[in-house]
């Protein structure tokens, strides 16, 4: 039998089988319980009134609840978790629009307007798009795997992929730093060391006369000396004035132009220059020509073109011409029957550079002051 609840017989409570009770309100079967089941049947709600709570456990712990506005899940007991469980979780807008969703023994996508940005794989994540860090980051590998790949994929003639070091300073100054790339290592003792230091700098900052500069450090004894130093004005190479040499190698010869930095020599074709400047060369039986000076300089009809050696001593700390050999024109030299030449040495004498010698075209060797 039923408990008749109103007039029309509509609304009752019954137990139609053993253990089980139901309710019905207008005609339908809303609830029912079964041994330790209550059971809300289709087509029936429980609704909450705005601010209040449905709790769940012993202590409270789990909290549903709706303010008019939002809606909160909460975990409270303080020292639990919040687990929600399934093969696939997603996250939804109302209109069904996907924003999270992580798959079983897959991956976990973020979604931007329902298009996928960022992704974990099984080596990583996957990021669509850009993204940017507002704090320094690290990226570790334990192996020798590249650490960092830049790829461009663009196909047209401008330039990519693009590495920029932006100081976006309000107040630039002389001498601030614009970019550092530092290239450390650990010593023998576990210490981290700066083995190599690309800097760059302002000069100027003033707008239209904008100067940069560079510098590159190498670690060298325990200390760090400039190797290089691009200037405005200048590049330096040992500005730190160390024993060090610098040496260019050509196809054919290791030592084809050498700064001796420790005897502060300079040899071209030997890598241990004898003298201030010492040109070594090899000429098969044959005449090895190792300087050569050219005036380029030619108009027709003019016979006044010259080159020269100049040598010099101190005069009281000022350099002043001792002594000069010159090779000059006899002839126009517009051509070849007309390019006859002379030699001439001269020697200072008070304060006058006068000539000594001289050998004519034809070979006539005359001495002693022309005059």
């Amino acid at each position: 039998d039923a408990l008749i609840l109103d007039a029309d017989a509509d609304t009752t409570i019954s137990a139609p089988t053993d253990d089980q009770i139901d309710i019905e309100i207008a005609g339908a079967d809303d609830f029912q319980f079964i041994a330790n089941n209550f059971k809300v049947l289709a087509g029936s709600n429980i609704a909450f009134a705005t601010d209040s709570i449905a709790y769940f456990g012993d202590g409270n712990n789990l909290q549903i609840k709706s303010d008019g506005t939002n809606s909160f899940i909460t975990e409270s007991g303080g020292s639990g978790n919040l687990r929600i469980q399934g093969q696939t979780i997603r996250l939804e807008k109302s209109d069904g629009e996907i924003m999270l969703e992580a798959t079983n023994d897959a991956g976990v996508d973020i979604r931007h307007n329902n298009i996928k940005k960022l992704e974990t794989t099984a080596t990583g994540i996957d990021i669509t798009g850009a993204f940017t860090a507002t704090a320094a980051s690290t990226i570790t590998t334990a192996d020798n795997t590249n650490t960092l790949s830049l790829i461009s994929t663009d196909a047209d003639a401008s330039v990519g992929p693009n590495l920029v070091l932006y100081r976006n300073s309000s107040s630039p100054e002389v001498d601030d730093q614009v970019g550092n790339i530092a290239f450390n290592a650990e010593n023998d003792a576990d210490q981290l060391v700066e083995y190599f230091t690309v800097k760059t700098l302002i000069s100027d900052e003033t707008d239209g006369t904008e100067d940069g500069h560079m510098q590159f450090t190498v670690k060298t004894a325990g200390a760090d000396k400039k190797r290089l130093d691009l200037k405005p004005n200048e590049a330096v190479f040992n500005d730190d004035s160390l024993d060090i040499d610098f040496r260019v190698e050509s196809n054919g010869n290791a030592n084809m132009f050498k700064v001796d930095g420790g005897n502060d020599r300079v040899g071209v074709g030997t890598g241990t220059p004898a003298k201030l400047v010492h040109i070594v060369g090899a000429a098969d039986n044959g005449l090895l020509e190792a300087l050569q000076l050219d005036n380029t300089d030619h108009a027709s009809t003019e016979t006044g073109q010259a080159v020269a050696i100049n040598l010099r001593l101190s005069q009281a700390g000022t350099m002043r011409d001792g002594g000069r050999i010159t090779v000059g024109k006899d002839d126009d030299w517009d051509d070849a029957a007309a390019t006859d030449s002379h030699m001439t040495f001269k020697t200072m004498a008070s304060n006058t550079l006068t000539e000594r010698m001289k050998i004519a075209s034809d070979g006539v060797i005359s001495a002693g002051d022309p005059t």
